[in-house]
């Protein structure tokens, strides 16, 4: 999977822009850009990469990314993806809603919440819902009808009460062409074989930096170290495993990266506060409710 930094197109007079996309699958780009995003997932499901924060997602799924934080959703296996993929996009500048209050103050409110914003935030509830409506007529409407229903998408988000932070490792990049360019291929490796044996040979290799000067590189970007990162990302799609599927904990362990069974129980309760069967039956417990 490749890297890239992506330069949103934009309209010349616009506030935001709204794209549909829908294609066989999602191509799991791993990319960052430095407008805010709101994706709506109208069908599909698979998993969801945002800075070091690994997730389901299925249709519905509704997240509001800050800017430069990297993020990508990639599909199922096509062998059990039934139907096309589609997504619902809003991009915006911060930097206008940032600079809008001095001309409306009425937006102060939504300039201010956008400014604490500092990691990915995943929407439910009855704002999802509403929220969802909102953007699929932004597909179909004029421009004029189009600000208003994204002056009120971004109350809603202000307003609504069941949002989930993804905050497992908060990511916000900017930095030259050389630096954006290592930055990219150094997660995207990451991303694509974390579930192996991966070494800091092999990731400051990549980087081109001797392994003492990329772990502080590392460190400084993420605050977080390689062995840390990784961990997360292990231990999340190890959760995604544990509620979808039946596989036993020991098979687990070692489909998502870990190499000694004692050790992924370990981990797993330091980090979710329970072991990894404790946490499927609370999962299945509240399906259940």
């Amino acid at each position: 999977m490749k890297a890239i930094f992506e330069l949103v197109p934009s309209k010349t007079g616009r506030t935001f822009l709204s794209r549909y996309f829908e294609s066989a699958e999602f191509d799991g780009i791993y990319h960052f850009h430095p407008e805010i995003e709101l994706t709506y997932i109208v069908s599909g499901r698979g998993k969801r990469y945002i800075a070091g924060n690994v997730s389901d997602f299925n249709e519905g799924d509704l997240v509001l990314l800050p800017q430069n934080i990297p993020h990508c959703w990639r599909s199922e296996s096509t062998e059990v993806q039934e139907g096309l993929c589609s997504a619902i996009v809003i991009q915006f500048s911060f930097q206008k809603l940032k600079e809008s209050p001095a001309l409306f103050p009425e937006l102060s409110g939504i300039s201010e919440f956008l400014e604490q914003s500092l990691s990915g935030i995943r929407i439910g509830g009855a704002a999802q819902q509403a929220i969802a409506l909102k953007m699929k007529k932004c597909i179909e409407s004029n421009e004029f009808e189009n600000f208003i229903l994204f002056m009120e998408i971004l109350q809603l988000i202000v307003e609504c009460r069941e949002k989930e932070s993804l905050d497992d490792l908060p990511v916000n990049f900017s930095g030259s062409a050389g630096q954006t360019e290592r930055f990219q291929r150094v997660f995207s490796y990451l991303i694509e074989h974390y579930q192996e044996d991966v070494s800091l040979k092999q990731v400051s290799d990549i980087a081109c930096m001797a392994p003492t000067a990329f772990c502080r590189y590392f460190r400084q970007i993420t605050g977080r170290s390689l062995t840390e990162v990784l961990t997360e990302f292990r231990i999340n799609h190890a959760c995604g495993l544990l509620k979808s599927t039946d596989d036993p904990v020991s098979g687990i362990c070692f489909e998502s990266g870990f190499g000694n069974l004692s050790h992924f129980t370990r981990v797993f309760k330091q980090l979710k506060s329970t072991t990894p069967l404790q946490y499927r039956k609370s999962y299945m417990a509240e399906g259940q409710g």
